[in-house]
């Protein structure tokens, strides 16, 4: 009766331990992080925030920035098609952050 005791008492001191931890990816971190960009398009000058959009597709990282998510997401895409010459590059395999 006490092996069990002691044995319940292991696992559930061992998840309670863990369950605060975080696994981050060296690699996936924004180094992009605070990036401006200058836009031109409304005749002013004005500094606005970007997005960064990363693909990964057969092994191959690729990342774009651009003003919009939209833009970052076209530019991510033709990256990951100029790279390839068989195509696997799939939209939907796109995240987005603001930075």
């Amino acid at each position: 009766m006490s092996k069990t005791i002691l044995g319940i008492f292991i696992v559930m001191s061992s998840f309670a331990g863990c369950s605060g931890l975080k696994v981050i990816h060296p690699n996936d971190e924004n180094k992009d992080s605070g990036t401006k960009m200058l836009d031109l398009s409304e005749g002013s000058p004005k500094i606005v925030s970007t997005y960064t959009c990363k693909l990964q597709s057969m092994g191959h990282r690729v990342s774009a920035i651009g003003k919009t998510e939209k833009e970052a997401r076209a530019e991510v895409l033709e990256r990951c098609h100029d790279r390839t010459l068989i195509s696997f590059c799939k939209e939907d395999k796109i995240t987005c952050t603001q930075n």
